[in-house]
């Protein structure tokens, strides 16, 4: 591009990065209006009901994934094992399953191979939602018939894009301005640490650890506890973790 890049580095100080490249200043209209978000707001199935099977061992994590399925038109049961996730199969005969993959009894490789290996989940799409980073684990997962492939923290998006591609199904979008959502959520954030006011304060300690840590699993625990205090608060922070906007979840649990 004909630029150039450099960079000087002293130990134990840090690093400063240059770039120089030519460019032309462009000539197209100012973009004035933020970009728009497009929500889910349901399913163009008609009069059929697809059903998901979730399967993870923690409730938490079935109560994210149930919720967000739920809100939009989909059917859900589901299993904590693999091989519960086998007999919940065969009983319930879903459209597709979400698997996780590292559960005790059973893991999601596993219960995915018996599935799969049946006339009747040869062509059962499965899913599978999982915290692991290895590339290994990617493979391994096509290489035994899983169709999908969703890493957590997931984004609510790609979960429903891949569910859309695997079960070929149009969503119904609702337009929403991307500004007035972030406003919204600002504002929610000023009202909220009133709202947190009256808990214990080493449940708000814990809170603030627990998602500085990045642990969704206690996040969503400890966010449980505070549902007997503020059923309120205890929605908005479930909202947050589940949308992981930690940033805020940082800021209106700190002190």
């Amino acid at each position: 591009m004909g630029g150039d890049i450099n960079v000087q580095s002293r130990p134990g100080k840090g690093s400063i990065f240059r770039l120089d490249v030519r460019m032309e200043r462009g000539e197209g209209p100012a973009v004035s209006a933020k970009p728009v978000k497009r929500r889910i707001v349901g399913i163009e199935s008609g009069d059929r009901t697809f059903r998901i099977l979730i399967v993870d061992d923690k409730e938490d994590n079935r109560g994210i994934l149930r919720g967000l399925l739920t809100s939009v038109g989909f059917e859900t049961r589901e299993a904590c094992n693999g091989q519960e996730a086998i007999e919940e199969a065969e009983r319930w005969s879903p459209d597709l399953i979400v698997m996780d993959i590292r559960m005790p009894v059973m893991d999601g490789y596993e219960a995915t191979r018996r599935i799969k290996s049946t006339e009747k989940g040869r062509n059962l799409p499965i899913i599978a939602v999982t915290a692991s980073v290895f590339e290994d684990g990617r493979r391994l997962a096509f290489d035994i018939g899983i169709d999908g492939y969703v890493r957590k923290p997931f984004k609510e998006e790609e979960l429903f894009e891949t569910i859309g591609f695997c079960l070929g199904v149009q969503y119904v979008y609702e337009e929403e301005v991307q500004t007035t959502a972030i406003q919204g959520t600002s504002a929610m954030a000023t009202v909220m640490p009133n709202l947190l006011a009256d808990l214990p304060d080493q449940l708000r300690r814990q809170i603030h650890s627990a998602t500085k840590r990045g642990d969704l699993d206690e996040v969503m625990g400890l966010i449980e506890e505070v549902a007997g205090h503020s059923a309120q608060a205890a929605d908005y922070l479930r909202q947050l973790a589940a949308n992981f906007e930690y940033d805020t979840l940082l800021k209106i649990t700190e002190g």
